[in-house]
């Protein structure tokens, strides 16, 4: 990879970039999730639940700021003024230190967990962020697996490790993570068609890229009405049912209009941790 050309030298002006990089917001799902998962089980400790929000924001740093890495000749074509290293304003040696430092940091906040398999969990998501991103594998570039790799970081990891504080993991409760995989996924499609024009250039093998608009579009909403009753089936409730009925409208609304609101995503991502929160109870 072509190194940046103008390097940072003032460390405050590379810590307010590497923040924009990190994109701290986008954890917040994640971590709430893994937050509720943890309550809903019966965990009561405060400091179990900001050490699991730390460890979220922590990893998610890390993990967009490898892909960030790897996205540089793609966010150039689309002009993504989030991504400093696109815009060549930031150096590498600085995005190897915060790598480091952001997994590191997160490796300690599984360590003041309760358990092995948190650190375990940590273990599974680096790999995850790396393959996800990095050749020679790339996932991202790999159609649907990309997006299952994806939905597993953002949904999958988080119920496990909220649930596991509290009680050890059994094949139902890795099945129930599974399917909130495959729930998360048709409302991941759609960060894709933000990105098409570079993914296009930079011969990325998208979903979108791979399969059209169309065949996306309806994949997505067949996805939402399936899995959304098959977790009515495991959790069978009436608070399911509404955050089922609500994620199939927003991913359906997401994909229609091809530019989900800020509101859309975060009433997805809201009728997920009620889903999770059932499943925790059904389990």
């Amino acid at each position: 990879m072509r190194s940046v050309t103008h390097p940072l030298n003032s460390p405050h002006q590379s810590g307010k970039l590497l923040a924009r990089i990190s994109r701290p917001q986008n954890a917040l799902y994640s971590s709430i999730l893994a937050i509720t998962s943890y309550y809903a089980i019966g965990g009561r400790s405060i400091t179990t639940a900001l050490t699991l929000y730390a460890y979220f924001v922590l990893l998610y740093a890390a993990a967009a700021t490898v892909n960030n890495l790897h996205d540089t000749a793609a966010d150039r074509v689309n002009q993504r003024h989030d991504n400093s290293i696109a815009a060549t304003q930031i150096g590498l040696k600085h995005l190897k230190i915060f790598i480091w430092v952001v997994s590191i940091a997160s490796f300690l906040c599984a360590l003041l967990l309760v358990n092995t398999w948190s650190a375990l969990i940590w273990l599974s998501y680096i790999i995850a962020l790396y393959t996800y991103s990095a050749p020679p594998v790339r996932l991202k570039a790999r159609g649907v697996l990309g997006i299952l790799t994806l939905a597993y970081c953002y949904s999958g990891a988080p119920f496990l490790l909220g649930v596991i504080q509290f009680a050890p993991p059994d094949t139902t409760l890795v099945l129930l993570a599974a399917l909130l995989v495959l729930l998360s996924a048709p409302a991941l499609l759609t960060k894709d068609y933000k990105d098409e024009r570079g993914d296009r250039e930079t011969h990325t093998g998208t979903p979108l890229v791979r399969y059209g608009y169309t065949v996306l579009r309806r994949a997505a909403s067949t996805g939402s009405i399936c899995f959304g009753t098959i977790a009515l089936v495991v959790a069978p409730s009436w608070l399911t049912a509404i955050a089922a009925v609500c994620l199939t409208i927003l991913v359906h609304e997401m994909h229609r209009t091809r530019k989900p609101t800020l509101w859309q995503l975060r009433g997805g991502q809201l009728s997920l941790v009620i889903i999770a929160f059932q499943f925790v109870y059904a389990w």
